[in-house]
């Protein structure tokens, strides 16, 4: 038997079930720590020790005069220390670097599993770990690796190698390594033009028109179409969206959005979000909110394509994959939670309207010099010295 100790949460204490227990305190709560032991007595203590911590950090700000009171809530947060996530099971896997493309990575996806790292050699070095330790014969089969250690929390119980044997599924390949795609019916090809390949799209269905719809709705992410302008020309309508959260999940997170439009400066915009909605997730759906603004003022016929370059999964995912069902479900997602930030959806669908929008994923702070990395670099610093100083 296994014990999901919640010291922060919705609700904290010790679970004995992950599904209709600890998860539902959890999933979605800003900054939630929680940890898998195998004791009971384990579990409670560590949930003594992080009351505790939390105890001493409450009466050091209760205890201050309230001129140094005045100036702590006054002072900007500096940058959290970095932190870097690995993925074990996702639409993508490997290390990332910010919860957002997480959050891309692990939210709708059956069995996800991840873990958070202080440094990204650690995270690295797990992820080495975790691939050389995977046993072959399982590995050609999703759902059935080794067991992961305690400290890698599922969202669902990951099913048993012979009850992935039962049936015969189909791999729909969207977005795969060198531009390739197609359906599978054996992981092993599937496998190859996604593992290890950072912003692979992938799923597996238990039917062909299923694989075949899925291979439909991400047509636009799969390279370019015919006719598509290139978005190194000066007249085509490009914008970088970048989203920052200074404190991300705190109470004083200071979070802005920027827009930047390469082939026309003088569009660029930024703005600081009030302190009540600050968070990295709602900043990157407003500075996508602000290039469908503009292209509709440039372009209000609606005769131009629109690419969205963005490092945040969760915004392109939201925006590509998952939209159609969340609006079909009344905004629940699969796992029967409210959909976040459902305010800022509603008005991107809005904006987009008939437009062909192209969403277009760039990684963050590679310090690369190649077109896309300047000027989402660019969007980047317009998004953190909006949250330092505005």
């Amino acid at each position: 038997m296994s014990f999901y100790a919640v010291a922060v949460g919705r609700k904290t204490g010790v679970f004995r079930s992950w599904d209709n227990g600890a998860k539902e305190q959890v999933s979605g709560y800003p900054s939630a720590k929680f940890k898998k032991f195998k004791t009971n007595e384990e579990a409670e203590s560590f949930i003594r020790q992080n009351s505790l911590k939390r105890g001493r950090e409450e009466n050091y700000d209760a205890n201050q005069p309230p001129t140094i009171k005045k100036r702590l809530n006054a002072v900007v947060m500096p940058p959290t220390p970095e932190s870097y996530y690995l993925v074990l099971s996702g639409h993508s896997t490997g290390v990332f670097d910010s919860w957002s493309n997480v959050e891309g990575a692990i939210l709708e996806f059956p069995n996800a599993m991840f873990r958070k790292f202080s440094s990204k050699a650690e995270a690295e070095n797990h992820w080495r770990q975790h691939q050389a330790s995977t046993d072959s014969a399982a590995s050609s089969i999703p759902g059935a690796t080794s067991a992961p250690p305690s400290s890698y929390e599922p969202l669902i119980t990951k099913p048993t190698q012979k009850e992935s044997c039962k049936q015969v599924k189909f791999y729909a390949v969207a977005k795969g390594r060198d531009g390739k795609s197609g359906i599978f019916t054996n992981w092993k090809e599937a496998e190859a033009l996604v593992k290890d390949f950072y912003s692979a799209k992938f799923k597996s269905f238990l039917s062909l028109s299923e694989a075949e719809e899925f291979m439909a709705a991400h047509k636009s992410l799969v390279g370019a179409q015919p006719g598509d302008p290139d978005p190194q020309n000066s007249s085509t309508l490009v914008a970088f969206c970048d989203g920052s959260a200074i404190g991300n999940g705190k109470a004083r997170c200071s979070a802005a959005f920027a827009c930047v439009f390469p082939h026309n400066e003088a569009w660029n915009v930024s703005g600081k979000l009030p302190q009540f909605q600050a968070t990295n997730n709602r900043a990157e759906y407003l500075a996508a909110l602000e290039a469908l603004k503009r292209a509709n003022l440039e372009d209000p016929n609606i005769e131009r394509p629109l690419y969205i370059f963005s490092d945040s999964m969760l915004l392109i995912r939201s925006m590509t994959e998952w939209l159609p069902t969340w609006q079909k479900n009344n905004w629940i997602k699969s796992d029967g939670e409210a959909v976040k930030n459902v305010d800022l959806l509603k008005q991107l669908t809005e904006a987009r309207g008939n437009r062909r929008v192209i969403w277009r994923h760039v990684k963050a702070h590679t310090n690369k010099r190649d077109w896309k990395s300047i000027w989402n670099d660019k969007a980047d610093q317009l998004a953190r010295s909006t949250a330092f100083f505005k």
